[in-house]
C-alpha cells in the first residue's frame, strides 16, 4: 500500500474501516462467476453486518444534489451502511471526460457499499455509463431509476414514465441489454403502479430480465410525497413474492436464493423507530431513506446503554435547546464536507441545501412563536423587548439566498444562527458575529 493510501485510512472511525476490510475481502475479481442475485445477497449480508444492533437495514437514498460524498460520509456514521449516489444521467456520464464527471459526480476513493443510480433508457448509453462506474472498482451496484415523477424525467424518457404499459417493452430491452452486457448487479428503483395486478406483473418482468433487487416507493406517480407511503401494499408485494419463490423452489430444488427478489421499502420514514415500525410492516429486506436522513441523520442511530437499546440516540433538532442542536448537527456535516467537497458545479446549492434541510423546521417553528407574539404586542414595543426584530425570517430567507454559496459563508451563518437562539439578539450575545449582510459581502481577502 503507498503512503498516501495509508494516510487515507489513519483518520478511519472503526466502521469506515470494518466496511474498508469488507469491501476488500469481497473484491470484484473475487466474485467474477458471482451472479446479480448472489452479489446482491452478499451486500446486503454485509450492510446488516455493519448496521447498529437492532436496527434495520437503513439505505441512504438517491437524491439529486443531496446525496454526494460529504452526506453520505455523514449518514454512514449515523447507522446507513448502504448508500447510492445521486441520480447519474446515463447521457452525460457517457459522455463526459474523467475531469468533468470528478466535476459533476464524486465517488470516494475507500467508501464502501456504493450503489450507483443511473437514469436513462437507451441500452448502448445506459451499458457504457455503467461499465465505465463499475470499472472505478468504487461501485457495488447498479440501480435504474424507474421512480422520478418529475416533468424532465418525462422529457427525457426515464424515471416514473417508463412505468406506463406501453413503456414496459423499453424497460425490459433496457434490463436484458445491460445483463447480457455483464453488468451486474443491477437493480431498479420503482413506484407502486396503478393497482396490485400490475405492479406484481411489472415486477415478475423484472426480476425475469435480471433484476435481482428494487426499491418500491409506496406513493405512485401522481402522490406527492406529503401523503403517506402506502406500507401495506408493499407488504402484500413482498408476501405475493415470497409466495412465488416457495413455488419456483419446489420445481427445481437447486435454485434456492438465486430466484429470490429482494426488496427495499421507502417512503415515510424519519426516525430509526419508524424504520423499525416498516420493516415490520412489510418486511422488507431494508429500508430506503431520503427526507427523514436529511432532515435529521442522528434521529437514526441506536447505541447500547447499560445492556439497553436506546434508538434514536443521536437527538433531534426539535428539542429543548431551541433548535442549537440543529446547529450542531449542521457543523458536522460542514466538517465532512470540508474534507469531501462537493462536486464544483453544484457545490454552493448542495451546501445551502443541506444547512437549510437541517434547520428550516426548527426556524419555521420560530417565525410561527414570533408571529404569535406579534398578534399580542405592538410590533415595535417587541422588537424593543426582544432585540430579535423579526430576524428569524431574514435568517430563513439566508437559506434560499443564491448569494450563499461557500463554506466561509455557511459557517459564519452557522454563528449567526447559534448566537440568535441562545440570546434572541446577535447584538445581545457580546460576540464579535458578523451581520447576515456581512455574510452576503463573502469572505474577506
Amino acid at each position: 500500500m503507498n503512503n498516501s493510501s495509508h494516510d487515507s485510512h489513519t483518520s478511519e472511525t472503526s466502521h469506515e474501516a470494518t466496511a474498508r476490510i469488507l469491501r476488500t475481502d469481497s473484491s470484484h475479481d473475487s466474485h467474477t462467476s458471482e451472479t446479480s442475485h448472489e452479489a446482491t445477497a452478499r451486500i446486503l449480508r454485509t450492510a446488516h453486518a455493519l448496521s447498529h444492533p437492532g436496527s434495520p437495514l437503513l439505505v441512504a437514498a438517491p437524491m439529486v444534489r443531496q446525496s454526494e460524498l460529504a452526506f453520505r460520509t455523514l449518514a454512514r456514521r449515523h447507522n446507513f451502511p448502504l448508500a447510492f449516489t445521486p441520480m447519474i444521467p446515463a447521457v452525460a456520464y457517457s459522455m463526459f471526460t474523467e475531469e468533468e464527471r470528478q466535476n459533476n459526480f464524486d465517488l470516494g476513493d475507500d467508501e464502501s457499499l456504493l450503489v450507483a443510480q443511473l437514469c436513462g433508457h437507451d441500452p448502448s448509453t445506459m451499458i457504457v455509463a455503467a461499465k465505465a462506474l463499475l470499472a472505478t472498482g468504487r461501485v457495488d451496484a447498479i440501480d435504474i431509476n424507474l421512480g422520478c415523477p418529475q416533468q424532465c424525467a418525462k422529457r427525457g424518457g426515464y424515471g416514473a414514465f417508463l412505468l406506463e404499459r406501453d413503456q414496459w417493452p423499453t424497460v425490459d430491452r433496457l434490463i436484458r441489454s445491460m445483463v447480457d452486457a455483464g453488468v451486474s448487479p443491477l437493480w431498479c428503483k420503482i413506484r407502486l403502479l396503478e393497482n396490485h395486478m400490475m405492479t406484481m406483473e411489472f415486477l415478475l418482468m423484472l426480476k425475469k430480465a435480471g433484476i435481482s433487487l428494487v426499491t418500491i416507493h409506496g406513493r405512485k406517480r401522481e402522490q406527492r410525497s406529503c401523503e403517506r407511503a402506502d406500507w401495506a401494499s408493499i407488504r402484500r408485494v413482498v408476501d405475493d413474492l415470497k409466495c412465488l419463490e416457495r413455488l419456483e423452489r419446489l420445481d427445481d430444488a437447486g435454485v434456492g436464493d438465486r430466484r429470490r427478489l429482494f426488496v427495499l421499502s421507502n417512503g415515510s420514514v424519519s426516525s430509526v423507530e419508524a424504520a423499525i415500525e416498516c420493516e415490520r410492516m412489510t418486511e422488507c429486506d431494508g429500508i430506503m431513506v431520503a427526507e427523514g436522513l436529511l432532515e435529521n441523520p442522528w434521529k437514526f442511530d441506536v447505541v447500547v446503554v447499560e445492556g439497553a437499546l436506546v434508538v434514536g440516540a443521536g437527538g433531534g433538532g426539535e428539542d429543548e435547546t431551541g433548535g442549537l442542536a440543529s446547529v450542531c448537527h449542521a457543523r458536522e456535516y460542514l466538517e465532512c464536507a470540508r474534507k469531501f467537497p462537493p462536486p464544483k458545479l453544484s457545490r454552493g446549492r448542495c451546501l445551502r441545501d443541506h444547512v437549510g434541510w437541517m434547520l428550516k423546521k426548527n426556524l419555521l417553528l420560530l417565525v410561527e412563536e414570533e408571529e404569535k407574539e406579534e398578534e399580542r404586542e405592538d410590533r415595535e414595543e417587541r422588537e424593543e423587548k426582544s432585540g430579535r426584530g423579526g430576524s428569524s425570517r431574514a435568517l430563513l430567507g439566508m437559506l434560499e439566498n443564491d448569494k450563499m454559496v461557500t463554506m466561509w459563508q455557511m459557517e459564519h451563518f452557522l454563528n449567526h444562527v447559534e448566537e440568535y437562539y441562545l440570546h434572541g439578539s446577535v447584538e445581545r450575545s457580546g460576540l464579535i458575529v458578523l451581520s447576515l449582510k456581512d455574510i452576503l459581502k463573502g469572505e474577506k481577502d
